[in-house]
């Protein structure tokens, strides 16, 4: 299966999105009656208030297979330096278009990072300007763990 190369200028409104789910250890997480993770709003609250939100840009329109694998690989990495991870479980997932809501009019932008085997291209950020102190950065987070629960798809870890 080939590789999936984004659009290094611009997320398309088609792109499958994803946030990544963790296990952490100090917080239980709930599943669905078919296994699915529950979400929790502190899958989207992020304390860094400078920084905007980060996700995984996993395919057009779907998610490619090869691309999960990878980005798979360096989210389990991430856990490890963290010192409350349990475990990386996989995504919650939907495409770019249907993160809208009243009140946000933000945007998608690609963000690669890293280098080498650590290289990220299908890294992005959603916008949080304007909710940046800590009261709108909560909101935010609320209304996307909403967005994301009514809209969104679970995809598991590749690893």
């Amino acid at each position: 299966m080939a590789k999936w190369t984004p659009d290094s200028e611009q997320v398309e409104e088609v792109e499958c999105i994803g946030r990544r789910l963790f296990n952490l250890t100090d917080i239980q997480r709930p599943y669905d009656s078919s296994g699915n993770p529950t979400l929790l709003v502190t899958d989207f609250f992020d304390t860094r208030l400078e920084t905007d939100l980060s996700v995984d840009r996993l395919g057009n329109p779907n998610p490619s297979e090869v691309v999960l694998k990878h980005l798979s690989t360096l989210a389990d990495e991430e856990c490890s330096r963290w010192r409350k991870c349990r475990e990386f479980i996989g995504w919650s997932c939907l495409l770019a278009r249907d993160i809208r809501f009243r009140g946000w009019q933000g945007q998608i932008s690609p963000q690669p990072v890293g280098e080498g085997s650590s290289e990220n291209v299908y890294h992005a950020e959603i916008s949080r300007d304007g909710w940046r102190d800590k009261a709108t950065s909560y909101a935010l987070a609320a209304t996307l763990m909403q967005e994301f629960s009514a809209k969104a798809r679970f995809e598991p870890s590749r690893t």
